[in-house]
């Protein structure tokens, strides 16, 4: 073999290596990604999970209760409360949405949101909340807001506990029904 064919060789060597490098590094990349995606979905797992918490607090969880349903017997400071509470989940529900617009969240991951932001934009302290931050929202995000709340109709209240109470009885029938 010559210093001409050597070259040769080495050159080949040196693109086959080149070319796994190109693709080791892809591959890299692409699981990297990936972890990134999770992470970002566990964020919001565990935004979503400390939010729940929150409303079994004794003390917050009827007031949130209250606000959302706009109760208007409430004292200043709880309005308060209430107010930076829906002004927390409307910020955090748009970054969501800025995240799911910049393909950073999963669209199934969205809908399950888009799902929970129209059950709360049926609630009038929701609303109120949302009607003091629009001009500090995005464009965007006020948009599908009021299209979700022009689709709900009139503000109205979900009584939790009753529905809960009324599922029971169903399934307390529909056990019977089976056994009959």
């Amino acid at each position: 073999m010559n210093l001409e064919q050597a070259h040769y060789v080495s050159e080949l060597i040196s693109t086959i290596a080149l070319v796994f490098s190109v693709i080791y590094l892809g591959r890299q990349t692409h699981l990297a990604a990936r972890s990134n995606y999770a992470q970002m979905h566990q964020a919001r797992s565990q935004q979503l999970h400390e939010t729940t918490l929150l409303l079994t607090d004794p003390e917050l969880g009827p007031l949130i209760k209250a606000g959302l349903h706009g109760d208007t017997e409430l004292n200043d400071a709880q309005v308060l409360r209430f107010y930076f509470f829906g002004s927390t989940q409307l910020r955090l529900q748009e970054e969501i949405f800025r995240q799911w617009k910049e393909g950073t969240i999963g669209t199934d991951r969205w809908r399950t949101t888009e799902r929970m932001i129209k059950g709360m934009a049926s609630a009038p302290g929701f609303r109120s909340c949302f009607g003091m931050l629009r001009s500090g929202l995005d464009a965007e995000f006020v948009e599908l807001l009021d299209k979700l709340i022009n689709d709900s109709g009139p503000a109205t209240t979900y009584d939790l506990e009753a529905e809960w109470r009324a599922g029971v009885d169903r399934a307390r029938g529909l056990k019977s029904e089976q056994q009959a």
